[in-house]
């Protein structure tokens, strides 16, 4: 499809503006499973949810805009090709975990963004997601995401850890009220033998059409292209890092570091096959007791 198709198909497509804004939604866990003041919280904080629809802008460049302006063949199909999209942006923000004490306000906790109870510190995720209003063009992936995620960072500690399996395993579970009942195995029931046929056609098996049909099944049949581009994802994390600590006489003393960045994912999926790539730019794991000679640095 040239540029100009493409700026026609754009401009009789219908515009949408959408626009959800959610506020952050908590799972609280007690320990023992029951509400009570002297004992531990696990809070699950979701994060702030927000999705909007871009809507397509009435002043876009045309070709004939473009052209006068002296754009390439080239620049002219790429603006064209990336007005062809509808634009959605969902964003996640302020996802945490913490485990607060008896007697601690765990709201208070999370409003502090980065304090000592937190297993996961707050985080961010950014994604965009382009669907394709024109159906019919090979060249164009239907649908294009492209998400961030900036830092992931988990800092446990030998304590914190011991809490958190202290709140997890103290929730009840429910036990089994009644026995299981016994299935009693269904009767045998012996069926007749059947002559099977011992030849079998094999233009019936395969579902070959003679030559003198094929044009009234070409006529029938849908046309599937199969290098058409179902899904084009390209994810990237910025920096994810772990930091496991212990607490010695009322001191923290940091232990092992590990920290990976610029992890990226690039994924496509086509009807007759997947293609995906995954890069690591640089992965740093060290041992604070052992930092002089067992650190480790891979590139």
């Amino acid at each position: 499809m040239s540029a100009t198709g493409l700026q026609a198909c754009y401009r009789a497509a219908e515009s949408s503006r959408s626009a959800v804004d959610l506020k952050p939604s908590y799972l609280v866990i007690h320990e023992g499973g029951r509400k009570k003041d002297n004992k531990l919280l696990l809070v699950i904080s979701f994060g702030q949810l927000y999705v909007h629809g871009l809507p397509r802008s009435r002043k876009a460049p045309t070709v004939r805009d473009l052209v006068k302006s002296g754009s390439t063949e080239s620049e002219v199909m790429q603006v064209m090709i990336s007005q062809a999209y509808e634009k959605y942006t969902i964003r996640v923000t302020a996802t945490e975990v913490v485990v607060c004490p008896p007697g601690k306000e765990w709201k208070s906790v999370l409003r502090s963004s980065n304090s000592e109870l937190h297993v996961l510190q707050p985080t961010d995720v950014l994604v965009d997601i382009d669907k394709c209003i024109i159906a019919d063009n090979v060249r164009l992936p239907k649908v294009r995401v492209t998400g961030k995620l900036p830092l992931l960072r988990v800092s446990v500690t030998d304590f914190k850890l011991v809490q958190v399996l202290k709140v997890l395993n103290s929730i009840p579970t429910v036990g089994a009220s009644t026995p299981p009942k016994v299935v009693e195995a269904a009767p045998v029931v012996s069926l007749p033998e059947v002559d099977l046929p011992t030849k079998i056609e094999t233009t019936t098996a395969l579902n070959v059409v003679p030559k003198g049909d094929s044009s009234s099944s070409e006529g029938s049949a849908p046309r599937q292209d199969y290098d058409a581009t179902d899904l084009e994802l390209d994810f990237e994390i910025t920096e994810v890092a772990l930091d496991i600590s212990q607490i010695i006489k009322g001191v923290l003393k940091p232990v092992v570091l590990f920290q990976a960045q610029q992890l990226s994912l690039k994924f496509e999926s086509r009807p007759l096959d997947w293609r995906c790539q995954l890069r690591l730019k640089k992965t740093i794991l060290e041992h604070m007791d052992f930092s002089g000679s067992l650190a480790v640095f891979l590139c």
